[in-house]
This record gives structure tokens, sequence and C-alpha cells, in this order.
């Protein structure tokens, strides 16, 4: 065989391929039989070129094409194929139905019974209509099963809070009702509170109408204030506040140590408080000479009389000198001056 021969029956298998491929993501097979047909909808979101046909949950077939429809351009229509020997009736109903939550959109074939004469033929109409999320996902009727359901949370929720029922949801219903009648016996003490004291809110309130009546009539004065107080934020700002500071902390510095001095200044009081307290307890109890001398009364009236007499001495020496010293060293022309507050002159 030549190696013109071999590259054409290469590229003829290759050009085989690609129809092929082309055909099948077109969907259509190469090798068996299919059926094109087209169906109406207002709203396909979700619904792409591809997606599924299905019979019963059975993929026999895709979408090929989504064109407006040329009539309504409210209306999509939608070209599927249905791939193999499948007899469609011609009544048969096309549902837009969705493949989960998250998932997209696929046509569902419903019919009641096969067809043996008078089937669908290529490009016949289908009637197409839309089917909800539930159900696609429970079957034709979800009556049933949203009938189930509600009895299940019916009973449920009659249990909830009862006593004897199991399950944490229970208990937490049972503490939440203590928890808000805790809260309703809060509340009426606050308005038992707030009615006891609704004479003196009444009163702040007056109170602070008046202090805002005073602000708004003194608003001038306020204002003053305000700039005085921003001009002397300024000058402040234009001082050396950095060497204040600094000297600030200087003369704190000086404080700590007189401080220190102080406390043990302090110390050495306490330290004298106490002995003079010593002291003055055995001065009271008697002991010592100053303590007989306050205590004994007899020693008191001696000193007494003993300093009287040595009064009376001294009165008699500077009245009598003559008596006392010698005569000739008396001075006879100078005259006696007698003291201030001379005892001995009465008043």
């Amino acid at each position: 065989m030549s190696k013109e021969l071999k590259l054409g029956l290469f590229s003829t298998i290759c050009l085989l391929i690609a129809v092929w491929g082309y055909r099948y993501i077109k969907g259509n097979e190469l090798f068996k039989k299919n059926a094109t047909y087209f169906t109406t909808f207002e709203d396909i979101t979700g619904l792409a070129v591809s997606n599924s046909v299905t019979i019963n949950g059975f993929k026999v077939g895709m979408i090929k094409d989504i064109v407006l429809n040329p009539q309504n351009v409210k209306k999509m229509d939608v070209y599927f194929s249905v791939i193999g020997d499948y007899k469609v009736p011609k009544d048969t109903k096309v549902e837009l139905r969705s493949e989960g939550i998250v998932g997209g959109k696929f046509l569902a074939l419903i019919f009641d019974k096969p067809c043996s004469e008078g089937c669908a033929e290529e490009g016949d109409y289908f009637v197409g209509q839309n089917v909800g999320l539930f159900t696609s996902m429970l079957g034709s009727d979800p009556n049933t099963y949203i009938s189930s359901l509600s009895t299940e949370l019916k009973t449920v929720v009659e249990e909830l809070g009862s006593e004897g029922s199991k399950g944490s949801v229970n208990n937490s219903i049972k503490q939440l009702e203590f928890v808000l009648k805790n809260i309703t016996d809060l509340t009426n003490s606050l308005n038992q509170i707030m009615e006891s004291n609704s004479r003196s809110l009444n009163q702040t309130m007056q109170n602070v109408s008046k202090l805002t009546a005073g602000l708004a009539k003194n608003d001038d004065k306020l204002t003053k204030i305000m700039d005085n107080f921003a001009a002397t934020s300024q000058n402040l700002r234009a001082l050396n506040l950095a060497a204040t500071l600094d000297s600030t902390t200087i003369t704190i510095s000086e404080a700590k140590g007189a401080i220190v001095t102080l406390e043990k200044t302090l110390e050495n009081t306490n330290k004298t408080m106490t002995d003079l307290n010593m002291l003055t307890t055995k001065m009271n109890s008697g002991e010592g000479t100053i303590g007989k001398l306050m205590n004994d009364e007899t020693i008191y009236n001696n000193l007494e009389s003993t300093t009287h007499q040595i009064n009376l001495l001294l009165q008699d020496l500077r009245l009598n000198p003559k008596r006392y010293l010698n005569i000739g060293l008396i001075n006879k022309n100078r005259p006696y001056t007698y003291p201030q507050d001379d005892p001995a002159v009465k008043n």
C-alpha cells in the first residue's frame, strides 16, 4: 500500500471521527437512529444545550438547540433529540425539571402508555410545562410527602416543652420557659421601681430641662470660655513643654528624695514620741524626780514655800542693799531706778 493511500485512509478516518464527535456533541448518535422534536417554555433558567432528556429518569436524548419563538418573544423553543428506537406518543408532555437544589435543568418525557400507531414523527411539537423543585425531587405528587411532614412536625411541636419528652431541644424549651418567667418577674420588678421613682425621674428631667435652658441662655459666655480655652491651649502648645517636663521630672526626683528623708524623720519622730510616751507614763506613775514633783503634793508645797522665801529675800536685798553690801561701794549721788513691773510697787 502506497503512502498516498495510507494518508488518504487516515484522513478519511479522522474526518469520520470528527463528524461523529460533532454529531455526538450536538446530541446525535452516528450509528443510532434519532428523532428531533421541539417544545416551548416561557422560562428556561438553568437549561442549556446538551442537557439530558429522560424517560422515567433514564437518559434517552439530549437538547440540541434553544431559539427564540418567532411568534412570541416571551417564549423559547427548545429542540431535543431522542436517540434509539423509542416510540413516543403524540400526546406526550415535556416537563422542565431541576436536577437538585444546586443542579441544572433537564427535560422529562411524560406519557401514560407506549404507542404502536399514530406515534410522534420527526419535528412534532410537544406541550411543555415547568415543574417546581419539590415536585422534581419528590415525584409527581409531593402532597403526600408534605402532608406526612406536616403531621410529624405538628407532633414534634406539640411535644416541645412537655414533661417526659426526650431530646436536647425539649430541654432547651424548658430552660427557655424558665428564662422567660424570670424575665417576666424582672420586668414586673422594674415596672414597680419605675412607678415608685417616677416623681424623682420627673424632677430630674425638669432639672435637666432647666439646665439645658440655662446653657442655652449662657451660650455666648460658654462660647467665650471655649475660645479662651482654645487660646490657652495654643499658648501651652507654644511653650517649651519638653524643658518644663524635664524640670518637673527633676523636681519629682528631688521630691522623692525629700520623701525618703521625711520618712526617716518620721521614724525618728515616732521613736521620740514613743520615748516621750514612756517618760510621760513614768511621770504619771510617780517614777523619777519629775514624777514625784508632779504627784507628791508635799514636795510641791515645799518648793512653793521655798520660792516664796527666795522672792522675799531678793525683795529685801533690792530694797535694803546696805544690809548685804559695803556702803562705800554704793554711789550716793546716783538715784535709784525702780525696775519695770516692780512687784513691790502696787498699782
